[in-house]
C-alpha cells in the first residue's frame, strides 16, 4: 500500500542520513579520488557526488586494485570505514524500496479514483459513493502529509551528500546508492579474503 511505501522510503532516507559509515565512505572516496588524480590539479575536488563513487568502482589504481578496494583499505587504515556497517541496516532498507513505485504515483492514482467516483456520485447521488469519497479524501490527506515528509527528508539527504535536490530524482539516487553500497560490501569481502590468505602464508 502507498502508506507502506512512504514508510519504507522514509526509513531508507533516515538510514542513509544517519549512517556514519556511509558518510565516512564518501570522505575516504574523496581522499582516494584526489590521490589518484594527484598529478592533475584541475581534477582535485572539494566534495564527491555519488556518480564519482560509481566511477571509482570501475577505476583501477596503480596496483591494479579497484578504486573501491582502495577506499575500503584506506578507510580501515584510518579507522573511518567498516563496510560491514553499510551491509546491514542501510542495505536492507535500501533494498526494501528497490521495487516500490514512488509514493507520489499512489497519490495520483487516488486522485483519479476520486474524480471518477465524484462524477458518478453527482450523477447518481449514492450514499455509498459519498462514504467512499470520504475515505479517499482521508487517504489523500494522509498521503500528502507523508509526501511532505518525504520531500523534506530527501532534500536534507541529498544536500548532506552534496547533490542538488532540484536536479536529482531521490528514488533513482537511492537505487544507485544501493548499487554502490552492495559493491562496497563485495569489495570488502574480497579484501577480507585476500588479507586472510596473506595471513596464512
Amino acid at each position: 500500500d502507498a502508506d507502506g511505501r512512504a514508510s519504507r522510503f522514509l526509513a531508507a532516507c533516515d538510514a542513509a542520513s544517519k549512517s556514519e559509515a556511509l558518510k565516512a565512505t564518501f570522505r575516504v572516496a574523496l581522499f582516494v579520488g584526489n590521490a589518484m588524480n594527484a598529478a592533475k590539479p584541475k581534477l582535485q575536488a572539494a566534495g564527491i557526488p555519488l556518480a564519482a563513487l560509481e566511477k571509482l568502482s570501475k577505476a583501477k589504481g596503480t596496483t591494479g586494485s579497484s578504486g573501491l578496494a582502495l577506499v575500503v583499505e584506506v578507510g580501515r587504515k584510518k579507522g573511518l570505514v567498516d563496510p560491514l556497517d553499510l551491509e546491514d541496516d542501510l542495505r536492507g532498507k535500501l533494498a526494501a524500496i528497490a521495487k516500490d513505485e514512488p509514493a507520489k504515483d499512489a497519490v495520483r492514482l487516488l486522485e483519479k479514483d476520486r474524480t471518477f467516483v465524484a462524477k458518478a456520485a453527482a450523477a447518481e447521488s449514492k450514499a455509498s459513493s459519498d462514504d467512499f469519497l470520504a475515505d479517499v479524501d482521508a487517504a489523500l490527506t494522509r498521503l500528502r502529509r507523508r509526501l511532505d515528509d518525504i520531500n523534506e527528508a530527501t532534500t536534507a539527504l541529498l544536500t548532506t551528500f552534496g547533490e542538488d535536490p532540484t536536479k536529482t530524482d531521490p528514488g533513482q539516487w537511492l537505487a544507485r546508492l544501493l548499487t554502490v553500497v552492495a559493491a562496497v560490501a563485495r569489495v570488502a569481502a574480497d579484501v577480507n579474503a585476500r588479507d586472510a590468505e596473506k595471513a596464512l602464508q
